[in-house]
């Protein structure tokens, strides 16, 4: 499995936000090129032209969108449950950790990232289950790792929002 992190500013013309992508052949021989270790000292030269692939190739498909807020104690919420998505607080716990009314937050929530909270976190479980699935993780050890109850209920949410 390889990761590719571009920087905000190589996708001015995208909005900052995490997303799961479909990779097809093209754009994957080109990743794969960049960690060839027989690869030429031109690593930079490549990256600019994968960056311009993903600005325009028409096979790259957004399966999951991922808002990320600018409100600083909105972002720290998001962060941390980036870090551990199986995490089930309530946004009522989250606006207490942070100083602030669950109201307050549910509404900026919502003007951040056009979603609300519960709606981001499902994303977000879903980008990170599309990323353990495509690499052979079990559904099983998926559903555990993201903090459903069971298989069952992991592969209805599953079904449901990407079938």
């Amino acid at each position: 499995m390889r990761t590719l992190y571009i920087g905000p500013g190589s996708l001015a013309s995208q909005k900052q936000e995490c997303r799961v992508i479909a990779v097809g052949d093209l754009l994957r021989a080109s990743i794969l090129g960049m960690f060839d270790a027989q690869a030429d000292n031109a690593g930079e030269g490549r990256a600019a032209l994968i960056v311009r692939l993903l600005e325009d190739a028409d096979e790259v498909a957004h399966l999951a969108r991922l808002p990320l807020p600018g409100h600083a104690r909105l972002r720290s919420i998001c962060e941390s449950l980036i870090a551990e998505p199986a995490n089930s607080d309530t946004l009522e716990r989250w606006a207490e950790r942070i100083g602030a009314s669950s109201r307050t937050v549910a509404r900026l929530f919502r003007q951040e990232t056009g979603m609300s909270f519960g709606q981001w976190h499902k994303q977000l479980r879903l980008a990170e289950a599309m990323s353990k699935l495509s690499v052979g993780h079990p559904a099983a050890q998926v559903a555990h790792d993201l903090g459903y109850a069971d298989v069952s209920t992991f592969t209805v949410m599953f079904r449901r929002d990407f079938l």
